[in-house]
């Protein structure tokens, strides 16, 4: 089955405008936010904090074959790869972002562990019970609807398999003025929905153990100016001023992450983790 297609080309536009941006902003490929646990002292190590979380909640084990959905630059498939020997297929709209991801698979000597394809999330050409576990890094609001998406998540996991999504989730509708740079461009009002709502589609769809950990004080306590990328940021953006193309991409992705931070401090948006497992 085909469904309708929400995730707006522009969303691939945006991050192949900013692909050098986004290689350069942490240093080792992230694009997410870093969660600032107890005792974390470095970005790097904040940056691999929600690798370490999910891989633990999907119970990652050597010979597994996993979907990165949204695979952004691949820090995600590198680092299950490199940490747990297992097959990662990374999949993203971007065909810019594809071909770096290959590039860096060979410069890493990865390629027999990682795959990068090029395809529609919401149009899920994947076979039923394919994977032991599907993640979603921020990638989840990109698409709708996502009670399709979810349903769609639990057919091609295998029984036994663990859906893992860590994002930011909350209904911006009546959040007022500051929620217009979400509801804009490649996002609407109706790519944002709050837990209780993607909880109930998870159970719908099957899921069991339907859960959510709630992340958001570990992203808000990003000590000093670090809270996206610190020091590195500003050079990330400085290698993005020999492309004028990127200042617009720079400009909406600049106000998403300033407006979601202020959603989470009034306590209207939250930062967690999303998990449920399909039945054995």
């Amino acid at each position: 089955m085909r469904l309708r297609n929400y995730l707006f080309p522009d969303a691939a536009e945006h991050y192949t405008a900013l692909e050098l941006f986004y290689e350069k902003l942490t240093g080792d490929l992230s694009i997410h936010l870093p969660l600032w646990m107890p005792g974390t002292q470095t970005l790097h190590q904040a940056t691999t904090n929600g690798h370490a979380l999910m891989a633990e909640t999907s119970q990652v084990a050597p010979g597994q074959y996993v979907l990165d959905a949204g695979c952004g630059l691949g820090a995600t498939a590198f680092w299950l790869a490199r940490h747990f020997t297992v097959r990662v297929l990374g999949v993203s709209n971007s065909a810019s972002n594809v071909a770096r991801c290959r590039q860096l698979a060979r410069d890493r000597e990865a390629g027999h562990l990682t795959d990068f394809q090029t395809a529609d999330l919401m149009a899920n050409p994947f076979r039923g019970d394919t994977f032991d576990s599907v993640w979603n890094l921020e990638s989840i609001n990109y698409l709708c609807p996502k009670r399709e998406y979810i349903r769609e998540t639990f057919r091609i996991l295998k029984p036994g398999g663990t859906w893992v999504s860590m994002d930011r989730y909350g209904d911006v509708s009546h959040a007022g003025s500051v929620a217009a740079p979400l509801t804009a461009g490649f996002y609407t009002a109706a790519h944002w929905e709050g837990v209780p709502a993607l909880l109930e589609y998870m159970r719908q769809a099957g899921f069991a153990d339907a859960a959510y950990l709630d992340l958001t004080p570990h992203v808000l306590r990003a000590p000093g100016k670090r809270r996206v990328g610190g020091p590195r940021a500003a050079l990330a953006l400085l290698s993005s001023l020999r492309h004028p193309s990127a200042y617009p991409a720079l400009f909406r992705a600049y106000r998403i992450i300033r407006a979601s931070f202020i959603l989470m401090e009034r306590g209207q948006m939250s930062y967690g983790l999303l998990s449920g497992t399909k039945p054995a």
